[in-house]
């Protein structure tokens, strides 16, 4: 086929067209020409200014295209017939909160960011090259986003979609095991609320415990483009990059907490490899501490009390025996209240740390619960955004460093509306964890 096609390039607020040619036999593609897409002659579709209804179904079927329902209620959306036609930013709004999020968080936040789409493409009385320009912005964000925060098996079961070009709506989940049905989960969610307190007493295997990948993973790129778009803002999503932020610098801060900051030694082992060993289960590593305790209590009085005892014991001086022995008893009556306290320092330490109760000798749990509280004013569903803010200010005078991200969102957020930040058609299907960890 010597059919000449063309490719919309997104690049800021416009774009670039490229012109090419796709030899099939040869499996060849040649490009023939760029323009800007603002530049006379720059595409080949028509330079129409949208209506309103040509632009609500052109994003439908992009949606469709690109982001497909979620793979285990397609059969219901197929059958129902309950779709209406979208013809106007309202039924587009309406339809992507009734039919979409219930199936697929992705698919849901794309139409609600597509809306904006539309929305600024009738303001500035653009054409259909502008609106595509401007939906895939919208989708290379969420999907930045989405990558910054998806599990690896999710990445990779994601990849092996696009590169097999398989339907979605073909396969069938009832054959799906659990680990799948997860995954696919996974796929279609943007963002899962996780508790940092549980994921900091159960470790590194717990499904609350989240790391996210901000500066390898082109996640502040995508936020710092999404800012830079304010015709393109949303609260949910206003949420999800906040949220993120609070949730991966606590995950992080109390892996940080227990490697370091509990006691350094037990029983000659480092408390470090116990962390290794354990994987950061608390549960676990309490019971090496609890072992490594007790012979760390012996070896200390036979150290410091058995062995002096018996050495002046055993050492024969005519005339001075009750002077030896009254000498070594105050000896050991001293090293032994030493010891003594020394014991109820390191125990209260590992109790406060194993526990991951605050250490008033340790700053860093004082941090740990001040960035908490943060996370707490984000539950929602009806946040206040100045008393986030006000709670980051309070952890960061305690030794707390928030990305800068971060502070931008919630500064945004603020000028918007100061006192309600509305995020429940998220939480639907976000709830903080309460059942056991996996």
């Amino acid at each position: 086929s010597s059919e000449l096609r063309e490719l919309v390039i997104a690049f800021g607020d416009s774009g670039y067209v490229a012109l090419y040619q796709y030899n099939a036999e040869r499996d060849a593609v040649y490009v023939l020409a760029f323009r800007h897409q603002r530049e006379a002659g720059g595409s080949m579709k028509s330079d129409r200014v949208l209506s309103e209804r040509d632009a609500c179904v052109l994003v439908c079927e992009w949606i469709d295209e690109h982001c497909p329902p979620h793979r285990d209620s397609w059969q219901d959306l197929v059958h129902t017939n309950e779709i209406p036609p979208l013809t106007n930013l309202a039924s587009l709004r309406a339809n992507s909160r009734e039919y979409s999020y219930n199936r697929s968080q992705r698919r849901w936040l794309m139409a609600q960011l597509a809306a904006g789409c539309v929305e600024e493409t009738l303001r500035q009385s653009e054409s259909e090259a502008e609106l595509r320009v401007r939906v895939d912005a919208a989708f290379e964000i969420i999907e930045r986003i989405w990558w910054a925060s998806a599990s690896k098996e999710a990445k990779q079961e994601w990849h092996n979609r696009h590169n097999k070009s398989e339907s979605v709506s073909a396969e069938k989940s009832t054959n799906w095991s659990e680990e799948k049905f997860k995954i696919n989960q996974s796929i279609h969610m943007v963002w899962k609320r996780r508790d940092p307190r549980v994921a900091f007493e159960y470790g590194l295997d717990c499904d609350q415990y989240f790391k996210c990948e901000i500066y390898y993973s082109g996640f502040e790129l995508a936020v710092a483009s999404y800012l830079a778009k304010p015709w393109l803002r949303h609260p949910v999503l206003d949420w999800i990059i906040a949220d993120m932020i609070v949730s991966n610098d606590l995950c992080l801060l109390g892996e940080k907490i227990k490697q370091k900051y509990l006691p350094n030694r037990v029983d000659g082992i480092d408390i470090e490899d116990a962390y290794v060993a354990c994987r950061g289960d608390l549960r676990k590593i309490r019971k090496v501490n609890r072992s490594g305790f007790v012979k760390y209590i012996f070896f200390q009085i036979l150290l410091f009390i058995l062995i002096p005892i018996a050495i002046a014991l055993s050492v024969p001086m005519r005339g001075y025996e009750h002077f030896v022995a009254l000498s070594s008893a105050v000896y050991g009556v001293a090293v032994g209240i030493l010891l003594l306290i020394k014991i109820v320092r390191r125990y209260l330490s590992t109790v406060f740390g194993a526990m991951g109760r605050s250490d008033p000798r340790r700053p860093q749990f004082r941090t740990l619960d001040s960035m908490y509280v943060v996370w707490v004013y984000l539950s929602g569903p009806v946040i206040n955004p100045v008393r986030v803010k006000e709670a980051m200010a309070i952890s960061t005078d305690k030794g707390a460093v928030w990305n800068m991200v971060l502070w931008s969102v919630i500064d945004r957020v603020i000028q918007i509306d100061p006192a309600v930040w509305v995020v429940h058609n998220i939480l639907d299907q976000s709830q903080p964890y309460t059942g056991n960890p996996t």
